[in-house]
């Protein structure tokens, strides 16, 4: 057991010992952070990476930040190795030392607290390095400075791409990266405010100017055709509202219908070999099928696995009845359809909705067959209730009700549920099957705040258009709004 960081011998391991008092630090929690990280990093790093750890450690607890820098140092970099190696390491010491002891400094604890994630999220030391070099820059042209010396203020830019740096690194490649910081310095100009605002994409200007800059299909660059394909095909007017993706989560990103119109993401990355134009095809055709064929179900009665289990049933039926209607979007189902099988699921997590996809795909995929042969017996069954009667909810019911009974497993009721290859991107959150009759908190999830009084609304939402502005010399994205409104009808003059 470790005793008091200060104590030369408070280990009785002799290895672990010897890397204490090389790391030489006194702060208080770090010899916990060291005791409890230090079995992992002998498994995982080589003797030279370990030296050059503990020399980088020890340097970070010498720089005078307290103790925090140190411990999410310790317990990160194992991780970081990984990806970043010996050459990662030596990148983020130049960093540190950089920053030491500059109006910046605060740069280096929110960078080590963020370490793993940027790690993982650059892949490589070639890219991490790239990305500190943004920084670098970022710092060079936006902190405050005063007869070309730093003042004592920061550059809040630079804290502010920090503090969300390792989801940023997740929504976009570093080119992309790369033209969105050198935009928002230019449109900044200083400002710590705008600043703040910019870097954690919490304006809309600079969500916009990032998602340009990301790989995919922009739904309005695609509007006017999928509006017309929801006309000509569907015989629909709803409208189509895109919703951000990049401030929700990539697992939030579902379609859905409300009584505005469809809501569909903003941009979509090339999945699985299929364009994102086809994958809002395929997000539409899903939603129609369902406001044409599906009915709102009380959901009071019904346990949350049955719930579950009648959703994904209905989504399947809803697939093969739009497959049937267009049988030239079948490929594009089986290519995004994921794939797991019996293994995908860890033996202490549920395994609830690895199976039910599995039972999705035997009926999307009729080249799969899976291995269960109870998921073998419903398949057939689901396939003989749609020749017989594919409209009738009421029997798809009944027979995802009995699924839940016999392939009910003791492990259904661990708290970890498997969610690895279950995503089947074109469907919906299905929040239009259910109704409640008691009040309660699952009717109140999708509610959004309503006015007392609705009224008619004067004009259709804006479209957004790119307009050149001199000062930044360059295009700002979505900057000027047209309004479509009808025109007021008056009295022919005579």
């Amino acid at each position: 057991m470790a005793k008091h960081p200060s104590q030369p011998t408070g280990f009785t391991d002799a290895q672990m010992q010897a890397a204490w008092l090389k790391l030489d630090c006194a702060l208080p929690d770090v010899v916990q952070c060291f005791e409890f990280c230090w079995p992992s990093v002998e498994k995982q790093l080589t003797q030279e990476a370990r030296e050059a750890y503990l020399e980088v450690a020890g340097f970070i607890g010498k720089m005078g930040y307290g103790s925090e820098p140190v411990t999410d140092f310790l317990s990160q970099w194992p991780d970081a190795q990984l990806y970043l190696g010996n050459t990662g390491l030596r990148r983020l010491k130049e960093f540190l030392q950089h920053f030491w002891c500059s109006a910046n400094a605060k740069a280096i604890t929110l960078l080590l607290r963020k370490l793993s994630l940027i790690a993982k999220a650059t892949g490589s030391a070639e890219a991490f390095n790239s990305w500190l070099s943004c920084c670098y820059k970022l710092a060079e042209q936006t902190t405050p400075r005063i007869h070309g010396q730093e003042s004592l203020g920061p550059s809040q830019a630079l804290l502010t791409l920090l503090e969300h740096s390792g989801e940023l690194l997740q929504l976009a490649t570093r080119s992309a990266l790369d033209t969105w910081v050198d935009f928002g310095i230019r449109l900044s100009n200083g400002n710590p405010e705008q600043e703040k605002a910019y870097f954690s994409l919490a304006s809309s200007e600079s969500q916009a100017v990032l998602l340009n800059s990301c790989d995919g299909d922009q739904f309005r660059r695609h509007e006017k055709g999928l509006q017309a394909y929801l006309t000509g095909l569907w015989q629909s007017d709803q409208l189509l509202i895109p919703y951000s993706t990049l401030t929700t989560k990539t697992q939030d990103w579902l379609p859905y219908a409300d009584d505005e119109g469809i809501r569909l993401p903003d941009i979509l990355p090339t999945l699985s070999g299929v364009r994102g134009l086809d994958q809002y095809r395929l997000m539409l055709g899903h939603l129609l099928m369902h406001q044409q064929h599906s009915r709102p179900r009380y959901a009071d009665n019904l346990s949350p696995l049955q719930r579950l289990t009648i959703e994904w049933f209905e989504d399947i039926r809803m697939d093969r009845l739009f497959m049937q209607r267009f049988p030239g979007l079948i490929p594009l189902l089986r290519l995004l359809h994921p794939k797991p099988d019996a293994h995908t699921s860890l033996p202490n997590q549920s395994a609830v909705i690895v199976r039910l996809c599995r039972f999705s795909r035997s009926l999307i995929d009729p080249g799969y067959i899976d291995e269960d042969f109870i998921i073998q017996q419903f398949a057939v069954r689901f396939n003989q209730q749609l020749q017989a009667a594919p409209l009738d909810d009421d029997q798809f019911v009944e027979l995802a009700l009995e699924f839940v009974t016999r392939t009910r497993q003791g492990k259904d009721q661990f708290a970890k549920v498997t969610f690895t290859e279950t995503h089947v991107p074109w469907r919906d959150d299905n929040r239009h099957l259910w109704a409640y009759i008691e009040a309660g908190d699952e009717e109140e999830l999708f509610d959004l705040p309503k006015a007392d009084e609705p009224t008619e609304p004067e004009h259709l939402p804006a479209r957004v258009y790119a307009e050149w502005d001199y000062l930044l010399q360059g295009y700002r994205p979505d900057w000027c709004q047209v309004y479509e409104a009808l025109a007021p009808q008056v009295p022919p003059r005579r």
